[in-house]
């Protein structure tokens, strides 16, 4: 049993599976060139999904947080 919820904890990041984000970021239909606005609450990792997706381009990413929060690892 123990071994079983280690698996769960490992393979979920702010209860975002990697398959989630996956079909999330496809869904988007994400390109360079997009104009992009991100509301999350996932510590950054969406936004970071979001900006390796579109490196080398010329679209932009607007990013807001709940209540103020900061994405920073500072």
């Amino acid at each position: 049993m123990k071994n079983c919820f280690l698996i769960s904890v490992v393979e979920t990041f702010r209860y975002l599976r990697r398959d989630t984000l996956a079909m999330l970021l496809s869904l988007s239909n994400i390109n360079h060139d997009s104009n992009i606005g991100i509301v999350e609450s996932c510590q950054g990792l969406v936004l970071a999904s979001v900006i390796q997706r579109c490196a080398g381009g010329n679209g932009l990413i607007f990013n807001l947080t709940p209540a103020g929060e900061h994405n920073s690892t500072a």
